[in-house]
């Protein structure tokens, strides 16, 4: 699946598939540390931390030994991101399913939304990253703009080899 990602002063809509709260009132969603390297003249070749991720497992990081390269802590949300691709077949796609990987600084300000909207799971944002190169690539601005009237358990269902075909999600008008 891919990760959904903003650049800079760019804004898409999106929903959240997952986002429940815990019974604290809390997101708690899947979490590990992740190393994000230049290589090649780019960002973005992301690696997992094992060291960092799972220390009870012993085992080491071979990026950790750089000690200018200290890995992220990433939380896991699934979105469905309702802008429209051009494929390479040149059909036009929307509603991708995509992985939201947030660091804490915005995984803190969807966990103050989530407690007032009473979880993220079909909720509708448009979303915007200011023009900073260093703004958060998922975006720092969320809006709501609808709320799913029905629970997604279309969640529970999905299988990695269903993510090949065209997902159709159609978010509730307000």
């Amino acid at each position: 699946m891919w990760r959904f990602w903003l650049k800079p002063g760019e804004e898409a809509t999106i929903t959240f598939v997952d986002g429940d709260l815990s019974p604290e009132g809390f997101l708690l969603p899947p979490r590990f540390y992740e190393h994000n390297l230049y290589l090649n003249g780019k960002h973005n070749n992301m690696f997992v931390c094992p060291e960092k991720t799972s220390p009870e497992s012993g085992e080491k990081c071979p990026i950790c030994e750089d000690p200018q390269e200290r890995p992220s802590l990433v939380a896991l949300f699934t979105v469905i991101d309702h802008r429209v691709f051009l494929s390479k077949e040149n059909k036009q796609i929307t509603n991708r399913p995509k992985l939201f990987v947030a660091k804490t600084q915005t995984v803190e300000m969807l966990n103050k939304l989530a407690a007032k909207l009473g979880g993220l799971s079909g909720q509708t944002f448009d979303v915007s990253r200011s023009t900073s190169e260093k703004s958060p690539s998922v975006g720092d601005l969320f809006m709501q703009v609808a709320s799913s009237l029905v629970p997604l358990p279309v969640r529970h269902q999905v299988q990695p080899g269903m993510w090949t075909t065209q997902t159709i999600f159609n978010p509730p008008l307000i």
